[in-house]
């Protein structure tokens, strides 16, 4: 896996937490977290996508205290790795994948021979899913 797209991602990720705790940002918070994107992102590009992709995540999506959706089965994913599956349901509560995606990961796990399934690879999984969702953006950059 490439190591500054799991940078990137954990980046995100810790802003969103640290903006939806306070319950908002400011310009400073929001300007050091533009600045830390470009010098770790894999390309100019995709720090911009990711932070639009960001604003996008703050302006739409609310984390749900409630209840997260029920994944096929998380029972399973939990006992191949407690780690991964607290990564997981982590990943979901703040929007970085959606349930669809969740259930890919799910499925996977299932349907993988466990003793080959490791923490590091499932967490690459979350990381290129996430990669993806934010790549979409780097289209809108472009034009």
């Amino acid at each position: 896996m490439n190591q500054k797209e799991k940078d990137l991602y954990y980046a995100v990720l810790s802003f969103l937490k640290s903006v939806r705790k306070a319950g908002k940002t400011t310009d400073v918070e929001w300007k050091a977290y533009q600045e830390k994107l470009q010098k770790i992102a894999p390309s100019p590009d995709m720090g911009k996508a990711a932070d639009m992709w960001t604003m996008d995540n703050l302006d739409q999506f609310s984390p749900d205290n409630n209840q997260l959706p029920p994944l096929n089965d998380m029972d399973y994913v939990a006992n191949v790795s407690p780690k991964f599956a607290s990564q997981l349901m982590e990943a979901m509560y703040y929007g970085m994948l959606n349930l669809t995606q969740a259930n890919l990961i799910s499925d996977e796990i299932q349907d993988a021979d466990p003793e080959m399934v490791s923490t590091a690879s499932l967490e690459e999984l979350l990381v290129k899913l996430w990669i993806g969702n934010a790549k979409s953006y780097r289209k809108v950059v472009a034009n």
